[in-house]
């Protein structure tokens, strides 16, 4: 998509904003889609924000710091855990972050707190058109965009924006059929969305858990209808695919995982290997594969 007036004019608050803070020692983290922009290293779409995360106790700090830098304070009504700012028509939301005795950071809110993916806070610094950013990790940014919010203009956003990360994930040759495929399973196995794994899993699936033993298409709805298994996290770390003629295709996926089977929870990293074929009249099914814990 090519960038639009009001991204450019972001951008150029954005790197005003890195060199204010940065000179100053006040530590901030960019969330949201612009962070999605900076880890995929291209604009994705229009912005209507800049949103950054702060330490509670700069907020002071930072208010003087935006004063004296032209920026406006526009709190709106309601504000909990976060409040803007607004200068030449960009509009800046700031949330606020705290860090309890166990050492989780978190938003505190008034009646109580706004969790954050874990490992969201970092050292992760990414250049976007010549502009630097410090980032939250974009681990933390699929973990938050695969949560299903209200709306569906917001849902869209969301959806796109794991898209644009799975892509970044993909190590060799572009193929955006296939990785959207990978996108939707995802989804499907986070949400334990039956009626979509229906879709995608081929009727005569052969697949092999870690365990060795094979797994039916049957066997796999099953699980998810009854909950006896649920993916509370799927981080893609890195996705090969080969292709082999025009209606096959090999993946070999990499991600981070957080299940729980039979109440049991299990996370590490794991490497799904899928075999996609394009089948007459249905589309695009996975017929086979295997996952084992990466060690």
């Amino acid at each position: 998509m090519a960038e639009t007036h009001s991204n450019t004019d972001q951008l150029t608050a954005l790197a005003e904003l890195d060199r204010l803070l940065t000179e100053h020692r006040l530590p901030y983290w960019l969330f949201g889609g612009w962070a999605v922009d900076f880890h995929v290293g291209r604009v994705t779409r229009e912005h209507a924000d800049i949103d950054v995360a702060v330490w509670i106790d700069d907020r002071i700090r930072l208010a003087e710091l935006l004063s004296d830098a032209g920026w406006t304070h526009q709190p709106e009504i309601g504000e909990d855990g976060y409040t803007c700012y607004g200068r030449r028509g960009v509009r800046l939301e700031v949330a606020f972050l705290a860090r309890d005795a166990e050492g989780r950071i978190y938003t505190p809110l008034d009646a109580g707190r706004g969790e954050w993916p874990h490992e969201s806070f970092g050292n992760a610094v990414a250049q976007l058109n010549g502009v630097q950013a410090s980032l939250v990790s974009r681990e933390s940014l699929l973990v938050d965009k695969s949560v299903a919010r209200p709306g569906a203009e917001t849902a869209a956003k969301d959806r796109a924006d794991v898209v644009a990360l799975f892509s970044n994930a993909l190590v060799g040759t572009p193929d955006p059929e296939i990785v959207m495929l990978e996108h939707r399973l995802r989804e499907a196995q986070l949400s334990a969305d039956v009626a979509a794994l229906d879709v995608l899993l081929a009727e005569d699936l052969l697949f092999a858990g870690p365990d060795g033993r094979l797994a039916t298409k049957s066997d796999d709805l099953k699980a998810h209808a009854s909950g006896a298994v649920r993916f509370r996290e799927h981080v893609p770390e890195e996705l090969r695919v080969r292709r082999v003629g025009s209606d096959v295709a090999v993946t070999s996926l990499r991600a981070r995982l957080t299940v729980d089977v039979m109440g049991a929870r299990s996370h590490g990293t794991y490497r799904y290997t899928r075999v996609w074929a394009r089948e007459p009249g249905v589309g695009w099914r996975v017929v086979g594969g295997q996952v084992s814990p990466v060690v």
